[in-house]
């Protein structure tokens, strides 16, 4: 049984944040739960923090529980990664009861990345901490959307373009993007979102926006949802995977 099949039958996830904790172990990393939900549910994180000279990286998932392709697209990337290339904090499923329950929101009804404005939330407020600790170079958050065909992102704006563009070109290899238009009022062209101000209301409660006003380039990806769960896995697995090869560090963060 793969990992798709598996999670359709089970959708259990104790199972997956075990395959994480051993894979985590495996690789010679550091497993930690850091903190729980109302639920009693772990929220944990993997660390590989060993290289002063290489990139420090941060990935992020499962903020929306009914987005699975990304954790799941995390965890292949990471089992089969070379974990020496880069020093890497993954948070990859901060939202335990919602990939439990395949909802979008939190044991509270929350929506947690519209949460990081404020510090209610322990969660939250130690996810914050744990990054901001890290010092990263660049920060990705991995995302699902229901109702789009194709692909967009949010860039900071003193994310690398060059590694937008890299982004861009190895996703077009299996999804197109949202060429022009709008995406819930924002200009999107070939994929990219380039004027997010109308979205900002929203966007300023958010993960992303809470770490570029820290100064952390990072980057949201949005694929559809609407796909195959075990082709959105592979869509991120075989991303992440190609971003971490040789042309990530030509492009550079």
């Amino acid at each position: 049984m793969n990992l798709v099949e598996f999670f359709n039958e089970k959708n259990l996830y104790t199972q997956i944040k075990n395959n994480f904790m051993y894979t985590c172990k495996d690789h010679g990393g550091i497993f930690k739960v850091f903190c729980k939900d109302t639920k009693n549910n772990d929220i944990f994180y993997c660390k590989h923090d060993f290289a002063d000279k290489k990139p420090r990286i941060v990935l992020v998932s499962g903020l929306h529980g009914d987005e699975p392709g990304g954790p799941l697209g995390l965890f292949d990337f990471y089992r089969k990664c070379d974990v020496n290339k880069a020093n890497f904090l993954l948070l990859p499923i901060l939202n335990p009861y919602g990939f439990y329950k395949n909802t979008r929101k939190d044991d509270m009804q929350r929506d947690l990345n519209r949460a990081w404005d404020k510090n209610d939330r322990q969660m939250v407020v130690k996810s914050k901490k744990l990054i901001a600790q890290f010092k990263p170079n660049v920060l990705f958050s991995l995302h699902e959307d229901k109702n789009v065909d194709g692909f967009y992102l949010y860039p900071s704006p003193n994310f690398s373009q060059a590694l937008c563009r890299l982004i861009c070109k190895k996703l077009k290899k299996y999804i197109g993007p949202i060429t022009d238009g709008e995406i819930y009022g924002d200009h999107v062209k070939n994929g990219i979102v380039s004027s997010p101000n109308v979205h900002k209301p929203k966007c300023a409660k958010s993960l992303e926006y809470f770490f570029e006003k820290k100064n952390i380039p990072n980057i949201t990806i949005e694929i559809p949802a609407n796909i195959d769960l075990g082709i959105r896995m592979k869509i991120y697995s075989s991303l992440l995977g190609s971003l971490f090869d040789e042309k990530y560090y030509k492009q550079g963060c």
